[in-house]
């Protein structure tokens, strides 16, 4: 199963996210010795090796100067490059950088989104998986729209009467009821890489392209 898209997509829609809800992320690295120099992070302690592009992390000096960015590049396991440079922490050595994902969500959102197009990828006789999906930047929004709603509807209870996190949570998943209502999906059924047909949302229709 290979979801079509990743942590950094959920920080360009929601740049928040990973600050509102830690608790509903899952923590793949921590350290606290980062350097910070431009877009290039550095550490003794390391560990980068275990993130990959697109992993997203958060870099502070204190829970409330901190900043978040994705992963652009990782030049070794002492190295990496953010996509844009922090400007406004208010040091540059001795950061705590917190590696954080959303992977497990997103995954389950895949699984709900591919089944709503009429796709079991955990079916082993389905004959279509993700490379038949030939409007990827469709499936992109619907799987952000979703994993975002999730993160957001699951934190409600958490985090009590928290007027911010509920908004979002009700305007996340009202964005993703509109996208998959209005989500025409073209599938290549024979592999050539052209769309044959087109399905919607909750039907599993096949209609001729």
């Amino acid at each position: 199963m290979t979801a079509f898209i990743n942590d950094a997509d959920l920080l360009i829609v929601e740049p928040r996210v990973f600050e509102d809800l830690p608790f509903a992320a899952q923590q793949t690295l921590r350290v606290d010795d980062a350097a910070l120099a431009g877009v290039t992070i550095t550490s003794v302690a390391g560990g980068f090796n275990t993130l990959v592009i697109g992993d997203v992390i958060v870099l502070r000096t204190t829970e409330a100067d901190a900043a978040t960015f994705a992963i652009a590049g990782i030049t070794d396991d002492n190295t990496l490059t953010v996509e844009n440079e922090p400007t406004h922490l208010t040091a540059s050595v001795g950061l705590t950088m917190i590696a954080r994902t959303f992977t497990p969500q997103i995954n389950i959102v895949h699984a709900q989104i591919m089944r709503a197009m009429g796709i079991d990828i955990d079916d082993p006789d389905e004959e279509l998986d993700e490379a038949s999906i030939v409007s990827v930047s469709v499936m992109q929004q619907i799987e952000t729209l979703g994993t975002l709603a999730q993160v957001y509807a699951a934190a409600v209870a958490p985090v009590g009467d928290n007027e911010t996190i509920m908004q979002k949570a009700d305007a996340y998943a009202r964005q993703f009821t509109a996208a998959m209502r209005g989500a025409r999906v073209l599938i290549d059924i024979d592999g050539d890489g052209q769309a044959d047909v087109w399905r919607t949302a909750g039907q599993g229709r096949l209609v001729r392209v």
